[in-house]
């Protein structure tokens, strides 16, 4: 709050000496130097680290216009260890501060190479950079920036064009509302042959999901962003959230979540545990009654069961283990407050597991495997979208953009690693056309 009240009132000085008192503890005696600590970094928390950075880097690099000891303090900080460049940052905040070290380093290439500046600055920057880099004093911050983020898959592009015929100012609301038109196969009360339709306004994200379902030959679909995830993670590990070990987790019953859960705790002590989960989700393998072998003969019906099971039966009683698991959870806990957990995605349990095979055990396991080793950084930023087809076992996520609006970085983290799972993404670009100019085409 004091940093936000200087910068408001362009005391960028005042803001970069309280960020300095936070990235940089007293040190214990006069003979050492004030230096990051890793561990009070971590603890801060990674979007809390990438804010102050960030702040650090315009009050002082770009308001403050001392580029060569705001990188000086950068670097400092991006190479704390010499394993992983700022392991403190996860996420979306790795790539939000490379994008804004690389736009300060940009800024200093426009200005020309360091050996050119004033001698006066230039004996003040060799004393601050190591006599190795002192000919290229920008060549390891450069690195360190490229390490922390490397190449980022990209989801295929598909554009489209959505009539609209007011504006959202027009409308009342607080973003731009899209037309949709569905036509019925019957003909009209008045028996004209032409077939009847109804007009919707929707939001862009609604208009893309019916547009994908009617197209695309999907059967379901959800506008949920990350709910989707967050539940089959609540679903698949509410036995490991509700545990009574480790101690000191849960101080009421009013808890939603374990204590621990937004914290690196959270699978350092139940490591075997969750990896044994994980295992049992990867390795799932969907059996129907087709794959059941039968005797050539069935035993006749006994006083005790005196009629063969059924198919629905059978189906119960074969269940895989991960089946079995969402059955019984949702069965015994449904409507229960569970952090991530939205019941009302579905209707039933059997949706949910149309949808877990839909999205294939692989990439389930992997996501799962993110949000139990860091839930905080790894809950939100999904795509807006999730279809699927239960006949064809086919699954798609949909990151959907508006005129005026991009991937944030947390967003486009995302993407890439569902990308490396396997996943089938699509970024759905939607460009607003007036439905006057579109009928005019007509």
């Amino acid at each position: 709050m004091a940093i936000g009240i200087c910068e408001r009132l362009r005391q960028y000085a005042r803001a970069v000496s309280l960020i300095r008192a936070l990235l940089y503890p007293v040190p214990t005696s006069k003979a050492h130097k004030p230096a990051p600590s890793v561990e009070l970094l971590t603890l801060m928390g990674s979007r809390s680290a990438c804010k102050l950075l960030l702040r650090f880097i315009l009050d002082e690099g770009v308001h403050g216009g001392k580029h060569l000891e705001c990188l000086t303090v950068v670097r400092s900080l991006l190479s704390i260890t010499s394993d992983t460049p700022a392991p403190y940052l996860r996420a979306g905040c790795r790539l939000e501060v490379k994008r804004q070290v690389g736009r300060l380093l940009e800024a200093v290439a426009r200005r020309g190479p360091v050996t050119t500046i004033p001698k006066s600055r230039k004996r003040k920057a060799d004393k601050e950079w190591p006599a190795e880099s002192t000919q290229n004093p920008l060549t390891m911050i450069h690195h360190l920036n490229e390490a922390l983020v490397p190449s980022l898959k990209e989801a295929q592009t598909v554009r489209l064009t959505a009539p609209t015929n007011a504006s959202s100012a027009d409308l009342g609301t607080h973003r731009p509302h899209y037309l949709w038109t569905e036509y019925d196969n019957g003909a009209t009360a008045d028996g004209d042959p032409e077939p009847a339709c109804s007009s919707l306004l929707i939001t862009v994200e609604d208009w893309v999901l019916r547009h994908f379902i009617q197209n695309e030959g999907f059967e379901k679909g959800l506008h949920s962003e990350s709910r989707v995830f967050t539940t089959l993670f609540g679903l698949l590990f509410y036995d490991l959230l509700f545990a009574k070990s480790p101690d000191d987790v849960f101080f009421s019953m009013r808890q939603t979540a374990p204590l621990d859960l937004f914290t690196d705790d959270f699978y350092a002590t139940r490591q075997s545990a969750v990896e044994t989960r994980l295992e049992l989700i990867a390795k799932a393998e969907r059996m129907t009654t087709a794959q059941l072998i039968f005797p050539s003969s069935p035993p006749p019906p006994s006083p005790s069961s005196p009629q063969l099971m059924g198919e629905s039966d059978l189906e119960a009683l074969f269940m895989d283990p991960v089946s079995h698991l969402i059955t019984s959870v949702w069965t015994e806990h449904h409507g229960e407050r569970c952090i991530g957990v939205s019941w009302d995605l579905f209707s039933n349990a059997n949706e949910v597991m149309e949808l877990f095979w839909c999205l294939g055990p692989q990439l389930v396991a992997s996501c799962c495997r993110l949000l139990s080793t860091d839930y905080r950084n790894w809950h939100s930023g999904m795509p807006d979208l999730c279809l699927w087809s239960p006949s064809r076992l086919k699954a798609k996520l949909v990151e959907v953009k508006g005129p005026g609006d991009s991937l944030s970085c947390q967003q486009m983290v995302w993407i890439d690693k569902l990308l490396s799972f396997g996943a089938d993404v699509v970024l759905c670009a939607v460009s607003a056309i007036s439905r006057n100019f579109l009928n005019s085409k007509q």
